[in-house]
């Protein structure tokens, strides 16, 4: 304990603060491999999905368009708060009947903020030691390709000719590395079980974009994440306390508690604090075989509720469970 304590300490003071934030995500159990590449072929046997669309502050409007000379020229450009897709999909490894000894899996983020646009698609590794009978910890690596950049940018810049601010759409790509840690452990006793624990990296190379005549320098992020499943009711009800620390310049700390009833329906509620209260988050979501649909409301806490009609969010994950590999003997086996 004493040395992943010093470890995130590290990692919290090599970030620095020139750029913007990742984007964040309410149902961030159901899409863990975003953020953690360590957090993938966490099935056993399984290849798993995750979906991920988000649109936060619903109505918020950019107005820096309209003309300041009162001759009534310029328009409002609607609904300029962030929108987000992310997918997910990974595989655990095995070699021959054995437990699984590593996973392979890919992640795809589309990230548009006003007239910004971040995408990246990355490779994602893990190797697994297990540690003991109900316990394992996995290593894991990512590398890939982003890219940002603005799209057809139509603010009206307060000085003109301000060389921090393009004039038409532009885009720069460079590598995108990340590496993190995950635990599990499955039992707890006294019915507790299911207990994870996460801690990850993005951005580790920094990478840069030049963008007209400005460069943008991305900065790492780092992200601490923990959770366990208590079973209630004879098992019928599963109640899960989450929580997640992203840090960049600032800590955004995202708590919540979700129930289960009949392994089947799902409700829960979260809370944001990111320096102050910024939004509490409203779950719902339906287990049908192996997919999961949820859907989240987040009602904003902030000054920002004065022109935003809140957030949204949908996930839908899915697992196609791998049979166990059969083995023949051979002509030397006989």
């Amino acid at each position: 304990m004493k040395t992943l304590l010093t470890t995130l300490t590290a990692f919290l003071i090599a970030i620095s603060s020139v750029a913007q934030q990742d984007p964040y995500f309410s149902h961030f159990p159901e899409v863990k491999p975003a953020y953690n590449p360590a957090a993938i072929g966490l099935n056993p046997r399984a290849i798993c999905v995750s979906m991920l669309t988000h649109q936060q502050w619903v109505g918020f409007d950019d107005q820096t368009n309209l003309d300041r000379t009162g001759s009534g020229d310029g328009f409002v450009t609607n609904n300029v708060g962030p929108v987000t897709h992310n997918f997910n999909v990974s595989s655990d490894l095995y070699f021959g009947n054995s437990k699984p000894v590593g996973a392979i899996g890919i992640s795809v983020l589309d990230d548009v903020l006003g007239f910004t646009k971040s995408t990246s698609f990355k490779v994602q590794g893990a190797a697994k030691v297990h540690l003991n009978s109900s316990s394992r910890l996995s290593i894991g690596l990512e590398a890939g390709w982003g890219q940002f950049g603005y799209v057809n940018p139509k603010f009206r810049a307060r000085h003109p000719n301000d060389p921090n601010i393009p004039f038409s759409s532009v885009f720069d790509g460079n590598i995108d590395l990340g590496m993190g840690l995950f635990y599990e452990r499955n039992q707890l006793g006294q019915g507790f079980r299911d207990f994870y624990a996460g801690l990850s990296l993005k951005h580790v190379n920094t990478p840069s974009y030049l963008l007209q005549w400005t460069t943008y320098r991305t900065v790492m992020h780092g992200y601490l994440v923990t959770g366990v499943n208590i079973t209630a009711q004879g098992g019928l009800l599963v109640i899960s306390p989450e929580a997640l620390i992203k840090y960049n310049s600032e800590p955004q700390i995202d708590l919540r508690v979700s129930a289960v009833r009949q392994q089947r329906i799902k409700t829960g509620l979260g809370y944001r604090q990111w320096g102050n209260a910024d939004a509490v988050s409203l779950f719902a979501g339906l287990f049908i075989q192996s997919a999961y649909v949820g859907y989240s409301y987040d009602k904003t806490l902030s000054s920002i509720t004065q022109v935003s009609n809140g957030t949204h969010e949908l996930v839908f994950t899915y697992c196609w469970q791998r049979p166990n590999p059969t083995w023949d003997k051979t002509v030397r086996e006989l």
